[in-house]
């Protein structure tokens, strides 16, 4: 494979994977909108909402590869790796979200402590648990989905979903 089908290739992972968590987080943005709206708090995130797209479909595509994202993936039946997985790869995006407060807390104090302290302080807890619990389900449905392509074949799963009835008894 040469390098431009390697870059191909790569931007075509990420960006099917980048594509299914922007329709979760921008769901999950169009539910927080008028809930925030009923308190006259005036919401707009859809930047910050790709840029933790991108990095999550980042992580999870390298967290596919290593061992820590394929441990149970043959040893367990399919829900466990789904369940293991999706735990995973929420804990890994919290710890990135967590070292970015932490990151932009330290401009703000002096030292690693008080930058923890401080972006704790900021913390609402009740918005990141249910931020978490938003990413964690996204995560399953992720990883439901990527089970049963895994298992019907490389392709068969978008051929079920995008093509015709007759198109895909023709296949088979």
């Amino acid at each position: 494979m040469s390098f431009i089908e390697k870059v191909k290739h790569e931007l075509k992972e990420v960006g099917i994977v980048t594509l299914y968590f922007l329709v979760c987080f921008g769901i999950l943005l169009l539910l927080k909108k008028p809930f925030l709206a009923e308190y006259k708090v005036e919401f707009n995130a859809l930047s910050a909402a790709v840029i933790g797209v991108l990095v999550i479909g980042k992580v999870v595509i390298i967290l596919d590869k290593t061992a820590i994202g394929n441990r149970f993936r043959q040893s367990h039946a399919a829900y466990v790796d789904v369940f293991y997985r999706s735990l995973v790869y929420t804990f890994f995006v919290a710890l990135v979200v967590a070292a970015e407060k932490v990151f932009h807390a330290s401009h703000e104090t002096d030292g690693f402590v008080s930058a923890v302290l401080h972006a704790l302080e900021k913390t609402d807890i009740n918005h990141f648990w249910a931020t978490v619990i938003g990413v964690f389900l996204s995560f399953v449905g992720f990883n439901v989905l990527s089970t049963i392509n895994r298992h019907l074949g490389k392709g068969e799963l978008v051929r079920l979903f995008f093509s015709t009835a007759q198109k895909r008894k023709a296949i088979r």
